[in-house]
C-alpha cells in the first residue's frame, strides 16, 4: 500500500454504520491535512474562524459531519470518467475504539519488503473483525482487494434494493 495512516479522533462519532461513496477529488481533498484536522477534531486553533467554519460546511456538505459529530463508517472513492464509474482500492474508516484509518492506494513494495506490512496487517484485522468480512488472499494486497470488494457488494447490494432518488 502506498499509505495506511491511523488517526485519533477528538469528535463523538455516531453510531451510524453508513457507507460513502466519494469521488476521488472530495476524497483526496478531504486527506488533506487541514480538512483531515477538522474532521476528526474541534481544534480551531491556527485557523481563522471563517476558514474553518468554511472547512468544516464543506465536511458537513459531504455528509461527514452532522451535529458537530462523525457521521459515517465507511468512505470509498470512485474515479468518475467519461468510461463509467471505478472503484478505488482506497478507503476511510472509523473504527469502534475512535481511530480512522486511511488506506490509499498500491505501493511499488512487494509485500514481503513493504515498510508497512505491520499497520497493513493491522488494519486488515480490525476492518475485517469489525466487518464480519473474512479476507481472502495470499498476501495483504490480495486481502485489501478481497475486504474492499466485499463493502462495495454487500452495499451495492443494498443500494440497488433501496434505490436513491437523485434530482
Amino acid at each position: 500500500m502506498e499509505g495506511i495512516r491511523i488517526i485519533k479522533i477528538e469528535r463523538t462519532i455516531l453510531d451510524d454504520n453508513k457507507l460513502l461513496l466519494m469521488s476521488k477529488e472530495n476524497f483526496d481533498k478531504i486527506l488533506n491535512e487541514k480538512y483531515l484536522k477538522i474532521l476528526v477534531s474541534e481544534d480551531k486553533r491556527g485557523y481563522s474562524k471563517s476558514y474553518y467554519y468554511f472547512i468544516l460546511d464543506f465536511l458537513k456538505s459531504l455528509g461527514l459531519i452532522k451535529d458537530n459529530a462523525i457521521d459515517f463508517n465507511i468512505i470509498v472513492p470512485l474515479l468518475i470518467t467519461e468510461k463509467g464509474l471505478f472503484f478505488l482500492d482506497e478507503l476511510m474508516y472509523v473504527d469502534k475504539k475512535n481511530k480512522i484509518l486511511i488506506i490509499k492506494s498500491k505501493s511499488t513494495f512487494a509485500c514481503s519488503y513493504c515498510p508497512l506490512k505491520a499497520e497493513c496487517e493491522y488494519a486488515i484485522r480490525k476492518i475485517s473483525n469489525q466487518l464480519d468480512i473474512t479476507p481472502k488472499g495470499e498476501n495483504q494486497c490480495e486481502k485489501w482487494n478481497s475486504i474492499l470488494n466485499q463493502i462495495v457488494k454487500s452495499n451495492l447490494k443494498k443500494i440497488i434494493k433501496n434505490p436513491i432518488l437523485v434530482t
